[in-house]
């Protein structure tokens, strides 16, 4: 009887040691959004489907590419003049991107065009995409949201703000909704 007992009181607590390691082993960390800032951070954050999905650089094969690049892109053109092209990257073959057009001071700014996924010729109206292993999802009429431009300096290529939308495949029929996010970034040393 007094064997069973030490041996009882020695697995209590390797039992209760396990059962707190397997809880906090469980348990995932979130990645945090970025803060809201207006200082060229070069940062890009938001929530895809409700879960953090964070900008970050990465090296593959050499090619550095930068998690956040774009800023304002100069046109000769006066209806596209000053228009920002924003894109984000995860090393998990992920992105968001989002592009509009004649910003030159804070303001909210409409994503709800058919416009095609990242258009290629002619003038692009305004959009915003988001692409995963599942497909290519932009926004159209009937799936919009906003850019908000906090701070648009045309002499620096500061620009900064937030955004929300939800975003369409048209061959798989599936939404993505992208809210809570939020970009600062320096276009000038892109």
């Amino acid at each position: 009887m007094k064997t069973h007992g030490k041996t009882h009181r020695r697995v209590l607590p390797f039992a209760a040691i396990l059962f707190c390691g397997l809880l906090f082993c469980g348990c995932k960390k979130e990645t945090p959004l970025p803060q809201a800032t207006q200082t060229g951070a070069n940062t890009l954050g938001c929530k895809v489907n409700g879960k953090p999905w964070v900008a970050e650089d990465s090296d593959e094969m050499f090619n550095r590419a930068f998690g956040v690049e774009g800023g304002y892109q100069r046109a000769i053109i006066d209806s596209i003049r000053n228009c920002i092209w924003i894109m984000s990257r995860k090393n998990d073959r992920t992105g968001v991107q989002f592009y509009v057009r004649k910003v030159n001071k804070p303001g909210v700014y409409p994503l709800n065009f058919d416009t095609g996924i990242s258009p290629g010729t002619g003038v692009p109206k305004n959009y915003g995409y988001y692409y995963d292993g599942t497909g290519r999802y932009v926004t159209d009429s009937q799936h919009t949201g906003t850019v908000t431009i906090t701070r648009a300096d045309t002499v620096t290529g500061i620009i900064s703000g937030s955004f929300e939308f939800a975003v369409y495949d048209a061959k798989t029929k599936q939404t993505v909704t992208i809210t809570e996010g939020r970009f600062d970034l320096d276009g000038a040393n892109r």
